[in-house]
């Protein structure tokens, strides 16, 4: 999981749909349902119908991690995941253009040096 548990519940406590940020947090966690609910309840807090400990034995108990680093901030909703994310791009797009610029320019410099010192090769010679 990528987010503590006192993240995961403040997160749900703090959402106005619910039932919906149960998946947002499985999908954000990379986790299933069952999972988030769990963490949840341990908890606990009580999730619709459900009461702590209504998990089926066969899941394990998911454990806390540590905080993740202040730079990296977990979204609340998936509007705001998603400009996060448009924005990760956006960059990531930018810094690939300025590389195949310097990339390019390397090359140039590259080629003009072959130049040059092809045309000095060429003058010594006759």
């Amino acid at each position: 999981m990528q987010m503590t548990n006192e993240e995961i519940c403040q997160s749900y406590q703090q959402a106005k749909h619910k039932a919906k940020q149960i998946q947002i947090l499985a999908e954000l966690n990379v986790c299933t349902k069952e999972d988030v609910l769990a963490v949840l309840e341990a908890e606990g807090i009580t999730v619709g119908h459900r009461t702590k400990g209504s998990l089926q034995q066969e899941h394990k108990p998911v454990k806390e991690k540590t905080k993740a680093p202040e730079n990296k901030s977990v979204p609340s909703d998936w509007k705001t995941a998603m400009k996060a994310i448009q924005a990760r791009i956006t960059g990531l797009k930018h810094q690939k253009e300025t590389i195949e610029n310097e990339l390019a320019e390397i090359y140039k410099a590259l080629d003009d040096i072959y130049e040059s010192e092809r045309k000095n090769d060429k003058g010594g010679t006759l």
